[in-house]
């Protein structure tokens, strides 16, 4: 048995929170926060701009972990990124709202 260690970032906007499903699936899985650090200077834009205020922290978290545990976890996080992908837009090619027409 091993230690397995990975770090997060949560990024807090007016608008969004990035990173916090993330991190909350990892604690329901049995890892734990060792460490939360805040990142400094992460506001964007200028000072007038309250809406592209952001803030961040850097979170390790820690779990115990056996061979079979870590792979089931790495094919886990895997599909995770991946669905995460696609519902924030990165990994779908079109609209969804607007679907391609599928001639057939």
């Amino acid at each position: 048995m091993g230690i397995q260690q990975k770090a997060f970032i949560v990024r807090v906007t007016r608008e969004k929170v990035s990173g916090l499903r993330k991190l909350n699936k990892h604690l329901a899985a049995g890892w734990r926060v060792i460490k939360v650090k805040s990142l400094d200077g992460v506001a964007l834009g200028n000072s007038s701009a309250d809406s592209a205020v952001q803030f961040a922290a850097f979170v390790i978290a820690e779990r115990m972990d056996d061979e079979e545990t870590a792979m089931a976890v790495a094919a886990a996080e895997e599909v995770e990124e991946i669905v995460d992908d696609v519902v924030e837009g990165d990994g779908a090619s079109h609209d969804l709202d607007d679907p391609p027409e599928i001639n057939g």
